[in-house]
C-alpha cells in the first residue's frame, strides 16, 4: 500500500528531494517547553517532571514517575491488547475497549477502569489519578483539552504517533506535504 502512495506521489513530483514531502516530526532538539515561567529546551527521552517547571501539588509517586511514563500507564494496556487482536484475529482488546467508549480521557483517568478489567488495565494500581496530575500530563503530552475527547482517540494517537511495540527494524515515518 505505502509503496503505491509513494509511487503516485513521484508522479505527481511530491518528494523530499524539492521539498514538496517532508518528514514530520513529533519531536526535535530544537523543540522547546515553557511553563510557569520556565523556558527548557526539549530533549528526545527527556522525562517531564512537575518540579522542573514549578508545577505545585503533584504526589511524589506522580511527579517522579514523570508524563511519558504515567501516560504509556494509561494507554499501553488498550493498545498491547488492540495489537494482540490484529495478529490473532480476536476481539477482545477491542470489546474492552469498546467499554470504555463512552469515556474520554480525562474522565477514565479520574475514575479508572471497572473491577472485572483492574488486573489488565491497572496492575500496579495508580488509577484514579487525582484531577492535578491528569492536568500536569495534559499540559504536557497533549494539546488544551484534548482529555476532553475520546479516550479510544487518545489510544488511537498513542497507537499511530508511538508505536514502541513494533519490530526494531520498523521505524515508524510520518511526512507531511507541502
Amino acid at each position: 500500500m505505502m509503496a503505491r502512495v509513494f509511487d503516485l506521489f513521484r508522479r505527481l513530483d511530491i518528494t523530499e528531494d524539492n521539498g514538496r514531502l517532508f518528514c514530520y516530526r513529533s519531536d526535535s532538539a530544537n523543540s522547546i517547553l515553557y511553563y510557569n515561567g520556565v523556558l527548557r529546551q526539549q530533549t528526545p527521552g527527556q522525562i517531564i517532571l512537575p518540579q522542573d517547571f514549578k508545577v505545585a501539588g503533584i504526589d511524589e509517586r506522580f511527579g517522579k514517575e514523570g508524563v511519558d511514563r504515567l501516560m504509556e500507564y494509561v494507554l499501553r494496556p488498550f493498545v498491547l491488547l488492540l495489537k494482540n487482536d490484529w495478529e490473532t484475529g480476536e476481539r477482545e482488546g477491542w470489546e474492552i475497549m469498546m467499554k470504555y467508549d463512552a469515556n474520554s480521557a480525562r474522565s477514565y483517568m479520574s475514575h479508572g477502569p471497572m473491577e472485572e478489567h483492574k488486573k489488565i488495565l491497572n496492575p500496579d494500581g495508580w488509577l484514579p489519578y487525582p484531577i492535578r496530575v491528569i492536568n500536569w500530563l495534559e499540559t504536557f503530552h497533549a494539546s488544551t483539552g484534548a482529555f476532553d475527547y475520546s479516550l479510544a482517540e487518545a489510544v488511537i494517537d498513542e497507537m499511530a504517533f508511538r508505536w514502541p511495540y513494533s519490530r526494531s527494524d520498523q521505524e515508524i515515518r510520518w511526512f507531511g506535504i507541502q
